[in-house]
């Protein structure tokens, strides 16, 4: 499972940049960080495989305005909360479609729809969890099981 964390972190990362013209904060070392919280109104969203486990985002809304701003060409004040969940339901569409290719080079594993997740209701049991930190402004992914 350490071998997918890698992988997510890559794809997160090619993503992130190439798609959305957005670069990785990096710690004293000069190392992308990959550990960092999202705030408290995080915009949270689920996508599954066809098994028990499923990907959960949590993204900073001021990320999700400059990555639906790049993505979208609108400014600031042309963006609404609806295009930021928009814009965070895709970015999981994105993100897991592109994992899923280099885990399962076979294609046995299919991905949901992406949904919008009452951050309440989360159950927080994880072994591992990514971030994505772009001037402070964090996309956070975490595999879970379903229950």
């Amino acid at each position: 499972m350490i071998k997918h964390r890698e992988v997510l972190i890559q794809v997160i990362d090619d993503i992130m940049t190439n798609m959305f013209f957005l670069f990785p904060d990096l710690d004293d070392d000069g190392e992308q960080i990959t550990d960092a919280h999202p705030k408290a109104d995080a915009i949270h969203v689920g996508i599954h495989f066809n098994t028990e486990h499923y990907l959960h985002f949590a993204v900073d809304r001021d990320l999700l305005l400059e990555m639906a701003g790049n993505f979208m060409g609108l400014g600031p004040d042309e963006l609404h909360s609806e295009h930021l969940e928009h814009m965070a339901l895709e970015t999981a569409n994105i993100i897991g479609g592109n994992f899923l290719v280099k885990i399962d080079p076979e294609h046995k594993l299919k991905l949901s729809i992406p949904e919008l997740l009452d951050a309440n209701r989360l159950k927080d049991a994880k072994d591992w969890t990514v971030a994505f930190s772009s001037e402070g402004r964090v996309l956070r992914i975490t595999p879970l099981v379903r229950h």
